[in-house]
């Protein structure tokens, strides 16, 4: 009879050689304890326990989901329970997950164009700042994923659509393989985009990307007064330009001076031109 003890919580056994039924027959105990595989020991000890009211079981959890034996029990469906459906996360999230949010009061309801809630996509004028100039990227990239959806025949509200995102451990944000459609897609590339250029403040020395809490609406500021809407003849054909996360909006009309070249590179009809290779050049630059 060979013993071990397994500290768990409250959990204490002793147990024999082949106290499972599951345990490999082939596996080398050798000749001292320490080379006793206890993990199928941990197991079994789960089982027998795992609806005793009186023992904190999560450490066993932690111990027998992290357990490097390969013993027949890890291709159980108890084992799959245990350690392939979340049980070991829930242990260790709070309830509901493991969640975080950014904070974004600090710009909700600022300038021109930080809108958020009911409000997404609105915003009109000059942006304020360095801020407010990245809230109406955001919001413009935004008026484009609704647009382009409307335009290929499906439904995609930024207000309402959940979108995935696929990290890596280097920050790298995938929206393309997280996502099997396009609003997924390009949702997430507008939202990705718009927080990873607000985090990249945190490095800016440039004395004009200071933040200034006199443009919360809350503090005062208003858009009515300061942010000038779009004059009333400005008629025309929405189109929108570019690649997510950089795809605007855009007057087609051809009088309004834009235009798009290769449906992807937005330029001034007034002093550039596009070329039949898809580049954009100073006017009379095209070979």
């Amino acid at each position: 009879m060979r013993g071990v003890l397994l500290t768990a919580g409250l959990a204490g056994i002793y147990a024999e050689d082949y106290v499972i039924d599951h345990s490999d027959p082939d596996y080398d105990y050798g000749d001292e304890p320490s080379h006793f595989d206890y993990c199928p020991v941990m197991f079994n000890f789960y089982l027998q326990n795992k609806d005793n009211t009186d023992f904190d079981l999560d450490n066993v959890r932690r111990d027998i989901c992290s357990c490097e034996s390969d013993a027949e029990y890890k291709y159980s469906s108890e084992y799959a329970e245990l350690c392939g459906n979340g049980l070991r996360s829930t242990s260790y999230c709070p309830p509901g997950g493991c969640k975080s949010q950014f904070d974004l009061s600090g710009i909700d309801g600022y300038g021109c164009w930080c809108n958020f809630g009911a409000q997404l996509t609105s915003g009109h004028g000059s942006p304020v700042n360095i801020f407010d100039d990245i809230c109406k990227s955001f919001q413009l990239c935004l008026r484009c994923v609704k647009f382009d959806a409307a335009t290929d025949n499906y439904s995609c509200d930024p207000l309402t659509y959940t979108y995935s995102s696929l990290n890596s451990p280097s920050f790298e944000t995938d929206c393309s393989a997280a996502n099997s459609d396009d609003c997924g897609t390009h949702l997430c590339s507008c939202n990705v985009n718009f927080i990873q250029r607000l985090f990249s403040l945190l490095w800016s020395t440039n004395p004009d990307h200071t933040y200034d809490d006199s443009y919360l609406h809350s503090n005062g500021f208003s858009q009515y007064d300061n942010c000038a809407l779009p004059p009333q003849n400005n008629s025309g054909e929405m189109d929108c330009c570019g690649y997510y996360p950089d795809r605007y909006p855009y007057n087609a009309n051809n009088n309004s001076g834009k235009a798009c070249c290769n449906q992807h590179f937005p330029y001034s009809t007034l002093s550039q031109e596009c070329c039949t290779d898809g580049s954009v050049v100073e006017l009379g630059g095209c070979l």
